[in-house]
């Protein structure tokens, strides 16, 4: 019964060894290849993986090193500060290329009734002091992004008469016979004391980080020695040199001075230094610059560097606050320095998520 039911199923195929063997052998090779291409994908895989990672650690470090190197500028200029002067600013003054504006020094006078007073120095030797310098808001002291008086082309950094971000404590101008500019700031202070409720009490000059003048960058940075002279600051764009940032684009030093007026007024008991006087008795210093470094990042496109460097350093800083500050709430002006919309350097990148700059918190120098 056993060997019926067998027969019933029919005989079995005899086997065949070419037959069978090919489609082993088939079966083996497609396995293979299979595992090939999984391998090939996975490899594939890891080295986009490796190559986004790759970026991203280059990336992260050309950050860090543009920060290390505006801190770096930052660090430097202080470090004039130990020069026999004592005062960052007063070797500014002395010894950049081209000079920074203001004042560098000033000589002892007498007055009429043989009271001491200061005059600038005669540095042409003619035996005249040299002419005081301007300030805010006179054509000769005006950035020229100011957002109250409109500036005369490019060549003039902001001088202040008083501090950035300080009170203004004390009042120029008089009443009996003010001069054009002494009665703008006379005007200016009663009006803020007065009327304007957002400063309850004497403000500092309303001005904003982009006023800050650029002009300066290649003579400031080749006086640090960190560039060897302004041309090779201008022409080498070398990202592993300290004068530009990790991606080869030029840092920008831009900058305002704090130096009050000459006394214009006719009042016979002030001198020429009266507010000279005032500005060391109210804040004890009456001499500083406000620096801040700047770097345009990867891709400082549509701005190209072309031959003339004046224009290059205003559309490099304008690029840079523009990233910088996208908005109102991160403006840096008078009331920053005591709410601060940063500090240290400021990084930001746009929306489109292809520029980023860096920009560092105004320090003052005296």
């Amino acid at each position: 019964m056993f060997n019926r039911s067998l027969s019933l199923a029919g005989p079995t195929r005899p086997m065949n060894p070419q037959v069978d063997g090919y489609a082993a052998s088939r079966c083996r090779q497609a396995f293979t290849l299979l595992e090939l291409l999984i391998v090939l994908v996975i490899m594939l895989t890891v080295a986009a993986m490796m190559t986004v990672g790759l970026g991203m650690i280059e990336d992260h470090r050309n950050r860090l090193l543009t920060t290390q190197r505006i801190e770096n500028v930052l660090n430097t200029i202080a470090r004039t500060g130990l020069a026999g002067s004592g005062s960052v600013t007063y070797e500014l003054q002395s010894h950049v290329e081209g000079g920074i504006g203001g004042t560098r020094r000033f000589e002892r006078g007498l007055g009429v009734d043989a009271v001491p007073y200061v005059l600038p120095e005669d540095s042409t030797g003619d035996g005249n002091p040299d002419p005081w310098h301007p300030v805010f808001p006179q054509a000769g002291a005006v950035a020229p992004d100011n957002p109250v008086v409109a500036a005369v082309g490019m060549g003039h950094p902001l001088i202040m008469a008083y501090p950035w971000g300080n009170q203004r404590r004390y009042r120029i101008g008089d009443w009996n016979n003010p001069s054009d500019l002494d009665y703008y700031y006379w005007q200016l202070y009663e009006s803020q004391v007065s009327n304007d409720p957002e400063y309850a009490y004497p403000a500092a000059e309303r001005h904003i980080i982009r006023e800050l003048w650029p002009q300066r960058s290649a003579e400031i940075l080749a006086f640090l020695n960190i560039a060897s002279d302004p041309a090779t600051y201008r022409s080498n764009r070398n990202p592993k040199q300290a004068w530009n940032d990790a991606w080869g684009q030029p840092l920008v030093i831009s900058y305002a001075l704090y130096q009050p007026p000459r006394y214009q007024g006719s009042d016979p008991r002030r001198y020429p230094d009266s507010y000279l006087q005032l500005a060391r008795q109210e804040y004890q210093y009456n001499r500083s610059v406000f620096m801040s470094v700047g770097a345009p990042g990867p891709d400082i496109s549509p701005y190209a560097l072309i031959d003339d460097w004046q224009i290059n350093l205003i559309a490099m800083w304008n690029h840079i606050c523009d990233i910088a500050m996208p908005d109102d709430q991160q403006v840096w002006d008078e009331r920053s320095f005591n709410i601060n919309p940063w500090s240290g350097i400021h990084r930001m990148t746009d929306e489109e998520g292809r520029r980023t700059t860096f920009l560092s918190a105004p320090v003052e120098f005296r």
